[in-house]
C-alpha cells in the first residue's frame, strides 16, 4: 500500500490478490478506481510524479482525484511484469 504524496496523503493505493490495483479516498473510505491488467497477484505499488508533470494541481481527473494529475502508480506482480499507470487518465502507460 502507498499513500499519495499529493493532497496530504488523502488517497491510498493498494495491490491485491484479485490482480487489481485500487485507489481509495481515505476520508470517505470509498474506492475511486480499480486498475486492471495484471494476470496475477499485485505484490507492490508506489505513487510518484510522472516526468512530464504539468503542475496543474487543481484539475479533477476521471478517477475523481483532485491533484492526481502528473502522478503515476507503478505496480509489480507475480505475473512477472511491472506496469505504470497514469492516475489522471486511469490508463496503463507501459
Amino acid at each position: 500500500m502507498e499513500f499519495s504524496p499529493f493532497n496530504n496523503g488523502r488517497y491510498l493505493c493498494s495491490g491485491s490478490y484479485d490482480n487489481t490495483i485500487r485507489l481509495w479516498d481515505v476520508e470517505t473510505s470509498k474506492s475511486l478506481h480499480i486498475f486492471s491488467g495484471h494476470t496475477n497477484i499485485v505484490w507492490s505499488v508506489d505513487i510518484s510524479p510522472l516526468q512530464s508533470n504539468n503542475n496543474n494541481s487543481n484539475k479533477i481527473n476521471s478517477a475523481g482525484v483532485i491533484g492526481g494529475n502528473g502522478y503515476s502508480i507503478c505496480s509489480g506482480s507475480f505475473d512477472y511484469t511491472v506496469r505504470l499507470w497514469d492516475i489522471e487518465t486511469t490508463k496503463e502507460l507501459t
